[in-house]
This record gives C-alpha cells, sequence and structure tokens, in this order.
C-alpha cells in the first residue's frame, strides 16, 4: 500500500509542473486585458446622468465582484492553509533542487531532442484514459469521441504516442482530470494546498488524487511495482526537464516565490475551468458531431 501512495504521488506531480509552466503564460494574458477592461469601466459610469442611478448602482456592484486585480471570482486566492504551505513549498524546493532537477538536467544532455519530444507525446497519449474517463463523467460525448479516436490513431499509427498524426487529422487534445470534473460539477472554490512531492494543489484537487490514478494506465500496468515506479518516475523526469529551460527566466520574475506560484497555479486552475465551461457551451450550439464514442467527427 506503500508503494502504490508512493506512485499516486509521483505521476500526479507530472500535471502540477505542466499547469506551474503553463500557468505564467496566463498570468500574464489576463494582465494585459485588465487595463482596457478598467477604462471601459470607468467610461461608462462617467457618461450615466441622474436618472440612470439604478443602472449605475447595478454596474458598481458587478465591479465589486471583482478583486483589486480585475480577475474574476474564480481566481479569488483562497489560502487559509498558508503557514502549512509555506513549510511544504520549501520542502518540495529542497527536494528540487537535490533531486529532480539534477536528474532532469542529465537527462537533457545525454537524451538528442527529437527522442525528448517522442517520449513526452508517448506520455501525454498514455493520460488519455484519464481525459476519456472524465470527458464521460462531464457528459460531453462528442468530445469523448474525438478523444478516443485521437487515442486509438496515436497508439496504432503514432507508434504508441511517439508521434502525433491525431493533431493534424484536426482530432486536438484536450485537457481533463477529475479535478476538473469536480469543479465542472460545481466545486469551484478550493482552499490552496501544496501536497509533499506533488507540489500545488487544491483540496478538490486532493481528492482527485486517487481517482486520477485509479484511471490512469499506470496502475494496471502488468509488472512489478519496481518496475512501475520506474516509468512513473521517467514520466517527473521528462516533465522536469521540459521546464528548465523556463527556469532562469522564472527566478527573474519571482520577488516571493511562494506568492508566485501560488498566484501562478490557482490562475491556471481557474482558466482551465473557465475553458471547460465555454467548451461545453460551444458544444451544446454545434451539433456537428455524433455523440457515439465509435463516430467520426463530422465537418
Amino acid at each position: 500500500m506503500i508503494i502504490k501512495r508512493n506512485l499516486q504521488w509521483i505521476s500526479s506531480v507530472c500535471l502540477m509542473f505542466t499547469l506551474l509552466s503553463i500557468s505564467a503564460c496566463a498570468s500574464s494574458t489576463a494582465g494585459n486585458q485588465q487595463r482596457p477592461q478598467q477604462q471601459h469601466v470607468k467610461t461608462s459610469q462617467s457618461s450615466k446622468t441622474t436618472n440612470t442611478a439604478a443602472t449605475t448602482d447595478q454596474s458598481s456592484s458587478t465591479a465589486a465582484s471583482a478583486n483589486t486585480n480585475g480577475e474574476p471570482k474564480p481566481q479569488v486566492f483562497n489560502d487559509r492553509f498558508e503557514k502549512y504551505n509555506r513549510f511544504m513549498f520549501k520542502f518540495n524546493n529542497e527536494f528540487d533542487k537535490l533531486v529532480a532537477k539534477p536528474i532532469a538536467t542529465f537527462y537533457t544532455k545525454v537524451m538528442p531532442r527529437p527522442l525528448q519530444h517522442g517520449a513526452a507525446n508517448m506520455f501525454d497519449n498514455v493520460d488519455m484514459t484519464v481525459v476519456i474517463f472524465n470527458d464521460l463523467l462531464q457528459a460531453k460525448f462528442a468530445q469523448a469521441a474525438s478523444d478516443t479516436w485521437r487515442f486509438g490513431i496515436n497508439s496504432t499509427i503514432g507508434l504508441g504516442g511517439f508521434f502525433d498524426p491525431a493533431t493534424h487529422l484536426d482530432l486536438p487534445q484536450h485537457t481533463e482530470n477529475f479535478n476538473l470534473t469536480l469543479a465542472y460539477w460545481g466545486w469551484k472554490n478550493s482552499s490552496y494546498f501544496i501536497l509533499p512531492f506533488l507540489g500545488p494543489s487544491t483540496i478538490r484537487g486532493t481528492v482527485a488524487v486517487p481517482v486520477n490514478w485509479l484511471t490512469s494506465v499506470y496502475s494496471y500496468l502488468p509488472f512489478n511495482y519496481l518496475y512501475t515506479y520506474g516509468i512513473v518516475a521517467f514520466r517527473l523526469v521528462i516533465v522536469r526537464a521540459q521546464l528548465l529551460e523556463y527556469q532562469q527566466f522564472l527566478n527573474q520574475l519571482m520577488l516571493d516565490p511562494y506568492v508566485f506560484y501560488r498566484n501562478a497555479y490557482l490562475q491556471r486552475q481557474a482558466y482551465l475551468i473557465g475553458q471547460n465551461e465555454r467548451r461545453q457551451t460551444i458544444s451544446d450550439n454545434n451539433k456537428a458531431v455524433s455523440t457515439g464514442l465509435g463516430s467520426v467527427i463530422i465537418r
């Protein structure tokens, strides 16, 4: 049981590191859109007359629903466990410096870039089982059909996912997991919570960890635990290696590393939740695809 829990931690840390690397881009995009929105609110309020006081009050109420950075409510930083989180953040940082980063650095030096890219593709393809499972839990049958075709094509024509022909066939990769499923069905706001070795998460994400593990391929590999442990550890090395090129850039941005990673992670989660809802709205308005898992996308 102890070994299996360790496998759960290690398999999930890959997702966490990936979220952190992309979240900085989401944070930057939100900042660029902030000023035009604030100027629009000021202009509309200044044009109001005394006969439209009710409309002005309504606009003020809408503005009050956002935080001081102009972000929507789902991006409010809920960090009630900050004292514990800062301690665990330091612990994970030491683990990264002593173990994860040196191994990832060695990997990038000895492994040719094309093989690095192909290996990353293979693990992304393996993770499609989690994506498809959560597509179905969210009743996104058209997306589940698309993801199932993507998994099948990349697993066969793409040689186990080493290549990615599905993307060229207009079968894009989607991001889904049980964490997002819980948010999709209503649990959107959750306290920030850092897990040992896993890194940034929330209470919602912590609840999702065992479900993500049980729906992944890793928990059903026909090997003993040592081989499975090695495969999952290799996945961790690949993801950490992909972050090395951003390390120096991130270090220059961070005045307080804990606050930077916390804000980046929570903003990324808010972005994924919003994207999930928008994608479902588009799917509801566009019935050009069949809802059967064995059907083909109709353009």
